[in-house]
Order: C-alpha cells, then structure tokens, then sequence
C-alpha cells in the first residue's frame, strides 16, 4: 500500500516515512482542515495520527506495495460508478425521449386516422351530392326530351289531319321517326302510341280517287308499307316492329293497298275493306278476317295458316297457290255460288 506522509517531513522515530518524491508517482489531493486521517492511518495498522489535522495536508500515493493497488482499485471504482451514473442518466434520458416520441407517434396516428376519416366523410358526401345532382341532371334531361317528343307527336297529329295529301304523309314519317325515338329511351308505351296514331287513320273512311298522285290512297299505302317493312325487320335493330302486336286493325280502310310481301300475321281485320288490295305473298297467319271485305283483292302465294275465312267476302278475288294448313277455313261452296261474278279459284292451295 501506499506510503501517506502527512506535512512535513519527519524522524523515523515518529512511525512516520518521510516523504520521498523521488518514489511518488501522481495523485496530490488537498484535504480539508477538518477531515480526520486517523481513520486512514489504522486502516493501514502502522500509523496512528495523534491528533486533527489544522492545516491542509498533501498526500502522495506511491505505486509501491499494496497500497498504491487498492488506490487505484477505489480510483476505478469511482470511475465505474461514474461511468454507470452517466449510462443511468443516459438511458433514462433515452427513456423519456422514446415516450415522448410514441406519445407523438401515437398523436399523429390519431391525427392520421381522424383525417382519413373526415376526409373518407367528405368523399362519401362529394359523390353522393354529385351522384344527385347527376341524378337530377339526367331526369331533367329525360323530362325535356320527353316534351319536345310529345311536342313533335302534337305536331305530326296536326300534319296528319291536314287537307293536304303530302302534308300528311309528311306526318306519316314524322311519327314513324318518333317511335323509334321513343323506344331508343326507352318508352315503348309512347312508341306504341305513335303507331297507334297510324293504325287509327287507317281506320277513317275515305273517298278515293283513282289516279290522283297523292291521294289519301297513297297516304294509307305510305302507313301500311311503312308498318310492314317495320315488321319484317330484325328485332334486334331499334328501328324493329317486329314484336308489336298489331291486332287493332279492325275497320280499317285500306282499299287498294299494297300488302306485298307484307307481315301481318295475327292481325285483326274484322270489318276492314282491303278491296282490290294486293296481299301477294303476305303472310296472314292467325290473321283474324271476320266480315273482311276481300273484293278483287290478290290473294296469290299468300299464307293463310290457321286463318277462318268463312264469313269474308272474296267477291272476284284471285286466290292461288296460297300456303294453307288443316286449321284455314274456307267459305261455303254455297256462298261462293251466291256471290254474283265471282272471280275465285278453288282453294287448290298447298299445305
């Protein structure tokens, strides 16, 4: 252990080793007046200090011996318990700040979350203002195109009523043109009407004259044709009246009518004139001809399928080559005879 020399130098008689700086290596520490080094001198068990120390001592540690080992040892010591202070402070320091950064963490996923959500909110509010007013649009729209078609179905009415042959048939188009726009809505219901709206001209009596170029007979021939190219259209073009039941055709005036290739099945003519009308090759199936007046109508070629033909009238009609099954009705023999100058053929028709 390391030599202590307390003040001056002093006798060897005094148990006390002089100081010798020639074999004192570091540590100079000034003590205060008040500390008591006997507590130092009996830990060593060779020197016992007789009294308080009055005056600032100067202790030297040597590195001789035993003592200079465990100076050192408390010197580390000190150093240790220093070093683990500082990593204490240190890491609980790093504590703090790590709370504090999971604090602030967990406000900016809070703020996050409420962001996302009223933003989420205002998004759901965008598009569903934006859908109802898109809604509101279109319903407006649709309601508008609804009145300049029921305006244009007003004003073909009026065409259709005109004095003048070509004024009418220009009606005649006009609500062939609406229908189609109707049903491209769609509304068939409106469609409908407008064909409708045709259908009812055919059936208003009117005085024909022969050779007049228009005449009412073209007007109607202009609505039959354009019914039958209608029908025989495809059902998947828009412009198709394939599937409309045109079954309110009774009293109709169609006198001279070209029904040419026509497709009129299931119609129904009961009481309609189709005097001197053509209906070569028309398909009649299912027709219904109660009380039809067929006078010098062209029956040639033409499909009479399930159609009962007991009570029309086939005054001098030309009746070949029809296409006919066990359900087609013919009149009496009787009343054919009956008939004055009639024209008709036997009903040597096919099957």
């Amino acid at each position: 252990m390391a030599n202590l020399l307390c003040g001056p130098s002093r006798s060897t008689t005094d148990g006390i080793y002089p100081a010798d700086p020639s074999r004192t290596e570091s540590v100079r520490m000034r003590i205060p007046k008040v500390w008591n080094v006997r507590q130092l001198l009996e830990d060593d068990r060779r020197h016992v200090a007789s009294s308080a120390v009055a005056a600032p001592l100067e202790v030297h540690v040597t590195t001789e011996g035993g003592n200079g080992i465990l100076a050192a040892f408390i010197q580390g010591g000190f150093t240790f318990a220093a070093g683990l202070f500082v990593l204490g402070a240190a890491y609980i320091a790093y504590l703090g700040v790590k709370q504090n950064l999971d604090l602030q963490k967990h406000d900016l996923e809070q703020q996050k979350k409420q962001f996302e959500d009223q933003l989420g909110q205002q998004r759901a509010q965008f598009l569903d203002q934006k859908e109802r007013q898109r809604a509101q649009f279109l319903d407006q729209k649709e309601q508008q195109i609804k009145r300049e078609l029921r305006d244009r179905y007003t004003a073909a009415g009026l065409q259709l009523a005109s004095e003048a042959p070509p004024i009418r048939i220009a009606g005649v188009y006009a609500l062939r043109s609406l229908a189609d726009d109707w049903h491209e809505i769609p509304d068939d219901d409106e469609r409908d009407a407008c064909i409708n709206l045709l259908r009812a001209y055919l059936r208003v009596p009117f005085v024909g004259v022969p050779g007049s170029t228009p005449d009412d007979r073209e007007v109607r021939q202009t609505i039959v044709r354009i019914i039958a190219e209608r029908r025989q259209m495809s059902t998947d073009k828009k412009e198709s009246w394939a599937k409309v039941k045109l079954v309110h055709m009774q009293r109709s005036w169609l006198v001279g009518t070209q029904f040419r290739d026509a497709d009129l099945h299931s119609v129904d003519l009961t009481d309609a004139d189709l005097t001197d009308a053509d209906l070569t090759r028309t398909n009649l199936t299912d027709a219904i001809l109660l009380r039809t007046n067929l006078t010098r109508s062209d029956l040639i070629a033409t499909n009479l399928s399930n159609v009962d033909l007991t009570t029309a009238i086939l005054t001098k009609a030309t009746i070949a080559n029809v296409i006919s099954d066990n359900k087609t009705h013919w009149p009496s023999t009787q009343n054919q005879q009956e008939e004055e100058g009639n024209q008709a053929e036997p009903p040597g028709s096919s099957a």
